[in-house]
């Protein structure tokens, strides 16, 4: 019997069956690729990941047509309209059945949330929305997470199927995947603009998967997860 994934939203934790598994951002800071906010205050930490996570909610009400523009916090509302823009001018239309659906490699025992898988203007796209200054190169990697080839983990696979292809699909464990091209930040600025940054090195899979082993790794020997995780 195949576990089954469930994500406990109140505490940010990831199981598969009795297991608690890593998210993509427990993975990342595992690995080695230290985002650094030990280094910014506490307070204004807390003030941007709220920010964040009420503009990434605003969004995705906008996206599903239930946004009401009159209660919006106005704090919020240039975020939103940034990403309207960038949806009318980059013709992108979101795949409503897969936005923060909870996903997972069961070869890599990983789990993360996509924000919005895509397609913009006609091409399959993975788009992630940020509202923070600065874009770390990391992201490149929570990306190409998100979009990791899944053959190696249906049943009946070969080691010849266990590679990272041109368009690799989205993990799931009851549809045949979403294959996604692009890999796409959408930074969402204050001043209701964007600005995009597209990753398209190849390396960022294995990288990734490097990430993953080495993070499970160091959980075998003593390193414990946080009770939070947002990726």
């Amino acid at each position: 019997m195949t576990d089954t994934l469930r994500f406990d939203e109140q505490r940010h934790e990831y199981w598969l069956g009795n297991e608690r598994i890593p998210g993509v951002s427990e993975v990342l800071a595992l690995g080695g690729f230290d985002p650094g906010l030990e280094r910014i205050d506490p307070a204004v930490l807390t003030l941007a990941g709220e920010r964040g996570t009420y503009a990434h909610l605003a969004c995705e009400y906008f996206d599903r047509g239930c946004l009401d523009w009159d209660t919006l916090d106005p704090q919020l509302v240039p975020y939103v309209r940034a990403w309207a823009k960038f949806r009318e001018v980059e013709d992108f239309t979101p795949i409503l059945d897969w936005m923060e659906r909870p996903i997972v490699s069961r070869r890599l025992r990983v789990a993360g949330k996509p924000d919005a898988p895509g397609y913009r203007k006609g091409r399959p796209t993975m788009a992630d929305r940020k509202t923070g200054t600065v874009i770390k190169p990391a992201m490149a990697l929570q990306l190409a997470a998100y979009v990791l080839d899944v053959s190696a983990d249906q049943p009946g696979a070969t080691d010849g199927e266990r590679h990272w292809p041109a368009t690799p699909a989205l993990w799931t464990d009851d549809k045949p995947g979403f294959h996604a091209i692009e890999r796409l930040v959408v930074q969402l600025k204050p001043d209701g603009t964007y600005r995009l940054f597209a990753y398209d090195d190849p390396d960022d899979f294995a990288v990734f998967e490097a990430a993953a082993r080495i993070a499970h790794w160091k959980l075998r020997h003593g390193h414990a997860l946080a009770a939070s995780e947002a990726a």
